[in-house]
Formats: structure tokens, C-alpha cells, sequence
């Protein structure tokens, strides 16, 4: 049986299904909860025994998120990406960011990863997901307005003879764009969710720490707004 070892972790703040807000900040209470959520939803149908399909997907991956956060489990769920890592270049500009942009970046790959997980996305989808959350701010690389930064970290990956695929996904993390792939969705999503320490925070509170820190950059409010219209409209579950 595989060993699971709690470690201390960062804080976890999340709106549950029926609308408790739930916050996080210990191995203790990341078991306890993991343990007995179900339990005490207000939404869940004791008569059928089921709950809506989106907010039980929610649910599980919160919980899974939980388990990335507060157990060394996680460092065997994703076992090929760290030998992967070290034949793409774009780990070490990645090594060599700012400590808050690499656990941000951490963050956004373990969602991206724990939702994989819980939607049975296949093995190459899902460690690809976790390459992009984790490789996506390479652009603050020798930039550290961020200017452009997705653009100028996709061209670094694109040089390296990343797929193109894979660095669309990081050139348009911050810029908004008609009919999203579902993974480009993804990515606009994890980024929004996850704040600079590496924490879930869920993408309204995300959206208004950026509207503070970047008041005067209009080109980046407008097509951050854009993007939370679209995730209000079809991720509203993780606001």
C-alpha cells in the first residue's frame, strides 16, 4: 500500500456546492474534511443518493487538490513529468523566477492535474495540463512587468521546438479568445484560481486582487474581464 504522509501546506478557501465557504489550513482539517464533506451538504439528495454531475466533479476535485497540497502523495502522481521537465527548456527559465511566480506556478499545475485526474483525462493529456500549468509564466523571464508575457514565454518554449499546441496555451493564458479550446479554458480557469502563494482561492477573488495590483494597464483588465464573463458562464462552480 502506498504510504501518504501529511505535510504542512498553504490555506484552501472554496465555495462548496451549497454555498458554505470552506477554508482550509491544516493536515487536520484537510482529513477531516476529505473525510466527512458529503455528509453535511445541504444539496445532497439522501432519496436518490446522487448529487448534480458538475458539483460532484467540483467536490472531488477540491478534495484532490487537497491531497496535492497536504500529502507527499503527490509526489508520485505525476512520475514521468519531473524526468520530462529536464529535456524542455523551458524549466530553466522556470528555475529562475521570482519564488512567488514558481509557487504560483505549482499551484496552477496541480489543478490542472487534479482536474485531469477527476475528469479521466488520459495520461499524455494530463501531464501535458500539468506542463503548461507549471511552465505558463516563463514569460516573466528577464521581464518582470510581465508585459506580454505569455506571448514572450510561448516564444521561448516555440524556439526550443515546443509544439505549437502546447505554447498556444501559454501565449493566450491572459489574453481572451473567441471559441477556447476546452484546455485553453482550463488554462484561464487554473490561472484565475490560484493566487501567488500556490492557494485555491477561486477565480472573484483572483480577478479582484488583479483589477487592484493592475489598475492602470486597461489592455490587461479588459481581456482579464472577458475571460471571467466566459468562466461565469461555464465554470461558475469554481468563483
Amino acid at each position: 500500500m502506498e504510504r501518504c504522509t501529511y505535510k504542512k501546506g498553504n490555506k484552501m478557501d472554496f465555495l462548496r456546492p451549497d454555498g458554505k465557504e470552506i477554508e482550509i489550513n491544516s493536515k487536520e482539517e484537510a482529513a477531516d474534511y476529505i473525510r466527512k464533506s458529503c455528509n453535511d451538504c445541504k444539496k445532497y439528495d439522501y432519496t436518490m443518493h446522487t448529487c448534480p454531475v458538475r458539483s460532484y466533479l467540483f467536490c472531488m476535485h477540491m478534495r484532490e487538490l487537497l491531497l496535492m497540497e497536504y500529502s507527499e502523495k503527490a509526489e508520485t502522481m505525476v512520475p514521468n513529468v519531473k524526468d520530462y521537465l529536464l529535456y524542455k527548456e523551458g524549466f530553466k527559465y522556470m528555475q529562475n523566477l521570482p519564488e512567488y511566480r514558481i509557487e504560483h506556478s505549482k499551484g496552477v499545475a496541480n489543478f490542472l492535474y487534479s482536474f485531469a485526474r477527476v475528469n479521466y483525462f488520459d495520461n499524455f493529456r494530463s501531464q501535458s495540463l500539468y506542463l503548461v500549468g507549471l511552465l505558463h509564466d516563463i514569460g516573466y523571464y528577464e521581464n518582470p512587468t510581465g508585459e506580454d508575457h505569455g506571448r514572450k514565454g510561448a516564444e521561448l518554449l516555440e524556439i526550443a521546438g515546443i509544439s505549437k499546441d502546447f505554447c498556444d496555451l501559454i501565449r493566450y493564458h491572459g489574453k481572451y479568445i473567441q471559441n477556447p479550446s476546452r484546455d485553453q479554458e482550463l488554462m484561464w480557469l487554473a490561472d484565475l484560481c490560484i493566487n501567488g502563494k500556490g492557494e485555491y482561492i477561486g477565480y472573484r477573488k483572483r480577478f479582484q486582487s488583479i483589477c487592484e495590483r493592475y489598475e492602470n494597464d486597461l489592455d490587461r483588465l479588459m481581456n482579464v474581464q472577458q475571460i471571467v464573463n466566459h468562466l461565469d458562464q461555464y465554470y461558475p462552480e469554481y468563483r
